[in-house]
């Protein structure tokens, strides 16, 4: 029967229809302000970058979980490659995984094994002062892991300077050794190992830095000859 409940349905939907596709038209052809990211100005972000310097020592002190949970959601927002993010963070705040990893750290053996740093360092002290430490894993079907999960890392080491912590990046020698021991999905090896805490004894590296006008160069080209 005309106008019965399936022709008003019907119209009701060519209606909506084409309310959608007039609206999608009107948001095309309006002019989009850029969206500016809301943040530090430049001045508190070089200040910010001035104090990532390396740390000699790490000295014993508690890190909340609250500290960790801002660390973590800045390396959540870091840029990857293709937006694929192919990492996972594997953090300890004093559990057992910490002790695990300090305990291969003592055994010159598993030291060889897993470990990058020399033995003579400060990462065995390091690790044993650390208050937490960040497992960098890269899921390593994914193309570029290895640069993605370098941004990622930069970012935590960042997040840990605003937070008024120390860090400290240490290589695994065997990345998939590692990922095993400490029990993570197969398909995820070990990238880097960030260890946290309250700065010890600091190694200044303002009157080392090269000047930004022997690292900056201006690009050239060839001259397309006939």
């Amino acid at each position: 029967m005309p106008g019965g409940p399936a022709s008003h349905r019907s119209v009701a939907r060519e209606q909506i229809k084409e309310h959608v596709l007039s609206s999608r038209t009107r948001k095309s052809r309006e002019p989009r302000e850029p969206r500016k990211p809301a943040g530090l100005d430049g001045a508190a972000f070089q200040e910010l970058a001035r104090a990532v310097y390396h740390h000699r020592s790490l000295s014993q002190g508690k890190i909340s979980p609250a500290q960790i949970d801002r660390i973590l959601e800045c390396a959540r927002c870091t840029p990857s490659v293709a937006n694929r993010q192919p990492w996972l963070l594997a953090n300890s705040n004093g559990d057992a995984a910490h002790g695990l990893l300090l305990e291969l750290a003592r055994n010159p053996d598993a030291f060889e094994d897993f470990f990058a740093a020399h033995p003579g360092t400060h990462f065995v002290r390091d690790l044993h002062s650390a208050g937490a430490l960040i497992v960098v894993l890269g899921q390593r079907s994914e193309p570029f892991w290895r640069e993605s999960c370098l941004l990622v890392t930069h970012q935590i080491l960042m997040a840990a300077t605003a937070e008024g912590l120390a860090a400290r990046a240490v290589l695994p020698k065997s990345p998939n050794a590692l990922a095993q021991k400490i029990r993570v999905p197969d398909e995820y090896l070990a990238f880097m190992l960030v260890l946290l805490g309250h700065a010890g004894e600091l190694e200044h590296t303002s009157g080392t830095l090269k000047k930004v006008s022997d690292l900056s160069v201006p690009l050239k080209t060839e001259a397309k000859t006939d």
